[in-house]
């Protein structure tokens, strides 16, 4: 499949991404068109420290993933899906870019060898 042809109103960032201490970024891109009014990314972190085991009934005291970079954040607050691959569970993304993972697989962990990953597509305000 070619790529479509890009216009001066769409742009891609792989910069910017700020991550939260307690994890280490490993990849971070988006892109978004002032025209349509969308944006889209994918980070994938690594939870860094000891191993954080979650009870069984998946709540975890909320953890600051990171925060993405000015202009390109939604328009509303949103629910994201997280993974590792194993484990699973939900992260809030708000208007100020900050990306809070709020619950994990119960009687499971948060681990220091697994990537973290979540993505999403928006509307931009």
């Amino acid at each position: 499949m070619a790529d479509l042809p890009r216009t001066a109103s769409e742009g891609v960032t792989t910069t910017g991404f700020v991550v939260a201490s307690g994890y280490t970024l490993n990849t971070f891109s988006a892109r978004r068109n002032v025209d349509t009014g969308l944006c889209s990314f994918f980070v994938e972190v690594v939870h860094k420290g000891a191993q954080l085991d979650v009870p069984a009934a998946g709540n975890i005291t909320d953890e600051t993933i990171g925060t993405l970079p000015g202009g390109w954040r939604p328009a509303l607050d949103a629910e994201l899906s997280v993974s590792d691959g194993v484990g699973q569970g939900a992260a809030r993304l708000t208007t100020a870019g900050t990306i809070t993972l709020r619950t994990w697989s119960g009687n499971g962990s948060l681990r220091n060898d697994r990537n973290i990953r979540t993505s999403a597509t928006f509307q931009l305000p």
